[in-house]
């Protein structure tokens, strides 16, 4: 694990494009952007996606934006980790650097599932 270490959780990344939407992406993305210049590892800690189904072969278009930035700080020596949440219902992210092992999961469970 490199340094520094970075935690990032529960962005709650959403499908539709409203102005909320923007400003927190464009938040997010000025922290990836500095944790780039700065490399290590970050860690996102749980519920990245507000929704997502889990497609072998797409993403859905409104996450396209994200990807990029992942492909980005992967390319640039950033460790990439990623643990599911309560809302997660996949544990795959799409492939961005063209192999299916390109970040470590963990699915964390509470004991909140009654």
């Amino acid at each position: 694990m490199e340094l520094p270490i970075y935690f990032i959780s529960d962005v709650h990344l959403m499908l539709n494009d409203t102005a909320e939407e923007r400003q927190k992406r464009k938040s997010l993305y000025r922290f990836l952007n500095y944790v780039r210049t700065t490399r290590g590892t970050l860690f996102f800690v749980g519920d990245l996606f507000d929704f997502y189904f889990e497609y072998r072969d797409m993403i859905p278009k409104a996450y396209f934006d994200f990807y990029n930035k992942a492909y980005q700080l992967k390319k640039a020596g950033v460790n990439l980790r990623f643990i599911t949440g309560n809302l997660s219902i996949t544990a795959f992210l799409y492939e961005v650097n063209g192999s299916s092992n390109c970040s470590h999961f963990l699915h964390i469970q509470s004991g909140d599932t009654d």
